[in-house]
């Protein structure tokens, strides 16, 4: 063997492994070269044998290592992927982290890493669902009281426009019940409900109760009479009431009229009522 039968060793790319013969720092005739990417490297071209030749050079042609990437990925709609580089053929080792906004919860694995042979070690189909209610805000109306309108037992009741929001931007459907614009006497059940195309629902319920204010029950002037006869029942604002004397009674000039006021008061002193005396009187 001659001396000058060296070949020379440099280092291979980063990308690639060598395993040569000699061991001494150089290589001699009939030497042999493996050469083999690294993980995660695919050989694009080149040799993965080279042999020392007689001239001093190597066989073949030095190989080309590219780094493997996996297939890009999307972020989910109503979430993010991070980082940016999975957007774009990432290359391998890397992880990609999948999430949601606020309002919306990730369905799928939350994490994936490209591996060595250009696939992902976990399913990518994610996709964010939304778990949030829709908003009615501070529009939604608290407990309603209401008096009855005069001599009625009923009244009109209004309240601002009911005002419903999604996190999705969407408008969301509403049903109401309960809602209409007279109400009697009572106490009555408002309900509004909304709902978004996730299924997701919201309810705003309030109560209207409507009061009719009395005055207190008057009674017949002895000797007499008192119509209508609901003025004896506690009858409700807006009542005249009214008081004559019995066939062959005079009055004393006291009210043979009173009213029912709103504040539930009468129009006069109950002592003023009209007295009904006798002939002899």
């Amino acid at each position: 063997m001659r001396i000058g039968q060296v070949c020379s060793s440099r280092p291979p790319p980063h990308s690639v492994q060598s395993g040569c013969g000699g061991g001494s720092g150089y290589n001699v005739f009939g030497d042999k070269c493996l050469l083999y990417c690294n993980r995660g490297y695919r050989r694009v071209n080149g040799s993965t044998e080279r042999i020392c030749q007689a001239n001093g050079t190597w066989s073949g042609e030095e190989p080309y290592c590219q780094v493997v990437r996996c297939e890009s990925l999307q972020a989910p709609k109503e979430g993010h992927l991070t980082p940016n580089s999975c957007g774009v053929s990432p290359e391998y080792d890397t992880t990609c982290h999948f999430s949601c906004r606020k309002g919306y919860r990730l369905h799928g694995e939350p994490i994936a890493t490209c591996l060595s042979n250009g696939q992902w070690s976990r399913n990518t189909t994610t996709f964010c669902k939304d778990i949030e209610t829709p908003s009615f805000g501070l529009t939604c109306p608290s407990d309603i009281r209401r008096y009855a309108d005069k001599a009625k037992n009923y009244t009109t009741v209004n309240w601002p426009p009911v005002v419903v929001t999604d996190n999705s931007g969407l408008v969301p459907s509403v049903t109401s019940t309960g809602a209409m614009s007279i109400y009697y006497k009572g106490k009555h059940v408002v309900m509004y409900n909304a709902s978004d195309e996730a299924g997701n629902y919201k309810i705003c319920k309030f109560h209207v109760t409507v009061e009719v204010r009395k005055c207190s029950s008057l009674s017949a002037p002895q000797y007499g009479f008192i119509y209508p006869h609901m003025c004896t029942s506690f009858p409700i604002s807006g009542t005249a009431c009214y008081f004559e004397c019995r066939h062959g009674f005079l009055g004393n000039g006291g009210v043979n009229l009173m009213h029912c006021g709103n504040d539930g008061k009468w129009s006069k002193n109950e002592s003023s009522i009209l007295k009904c005396l006798g002939k002899g009187f």
